[in-house]
C-alpha cells in the first residue's frame, strides 16, 4: 500500500487507496468512477464473480468509464451488463476492457 500511496502523488487526479476486501467496499459504494482496475489472485473466481456482478450491479461506472480486468486468459468471466470493448492476452494473462 505504501508503494501505490507514492506513486499516487504524481498523479495529476485526486485518487485514493482504500485497504478492505473489494466485496465488501462495492457493497457499499456510492461514488462514480471513469476507471477501475481489477487484478485479483487468478485463483479467487469468486471475488472476480463478485467483484463483475456489484460493479455492473451499483451502476458506479460512469456513462463513459473504463473496467480493466486482468485475469487468466483461459478464465470465464460472468455475463453482467457491462460492454466487453476488447480482450488483450499477454502469454497466460488477458486484460479485458469493459465499458459501461
Amino acid at each position: 500500500t505504501q508503494w501505490i500511496t507514492e506513486n499516487l502523488k504524481w498523479v495529476k487526479e485526486p485518487a485514493e487507496v482504500i485497504r478492505m476486501p473489494a466485496e465488501k467496499y462495492l457493497s457499499k459504494c456510492s461514488q462514480k468512477f471513469d476507471l477501475i482496475v481489477m487484478d485479483p489472485p487468478w485463483d479467487a473466481s469468486s471475488v472476480y464473480r463478485d467483484c463483475l456482478l456489484a460493479i455492473s450491479k451499483a451502476a458506479i461506472l460512469n456513462p463513459d468509464g473504463v473496467l480493466v480486468c486482468e485475469h487468466r486468459k483461459n478464465s470465464q468471466l460472468p455475463s453482467t451488463t457491462l460492454e466487453v470493448k476488447s480482450v488483450h492476452v499477454y502469454g497466460d494473462s488477458a486484460l479485458t476492457i469493459f465499458k459501461s
